[in-house]
């Protein structure tokens, strides 16, 4: 089975993420003090609450959506594996 191409876009968040995984293993194994991503990352929302505000908006725009991109995904994804087409109101009561 050949391996699926990898867009630009996916190669970007490889990278980042590996990026960030490199980053937080040299500070677990460096002897500074409080200097993990999760403690930067509590520091950075503790002085400025705008940036957990601004935060809390882009999360939220990558997991709230409207119905019709909910019905969009699921009946693309339900046509590829040609299993049963889930309605929205299906998904409601899920």
């Amino acid at each position: 089975m050949p391996l699926p191409k990898i867009s630009k876009t996916q190669w970007a968040w490889i990278a980042a993420i590996a990026g960030l995984g490199a980053y937080e293993t040299w500070t677990l194994m460096n002897n500074v003090d409080k200097d993990t991503l999760s403690e930067e990352t509590w520091r950075v929302f503790a002085r400025r609450p705008l940036v957990v505000f601004l935060f809390g908006m882009l999360v939220g725009h990558f997991v709230w959506q409207s119905d019709d991109v909910y019905k969009k995904i699921l009946t693309e994804e339900t046509e590829a594996d040609g299993s049963k087409t889930v309605t929205t109101e299906e998904i409601k009561k899920s």
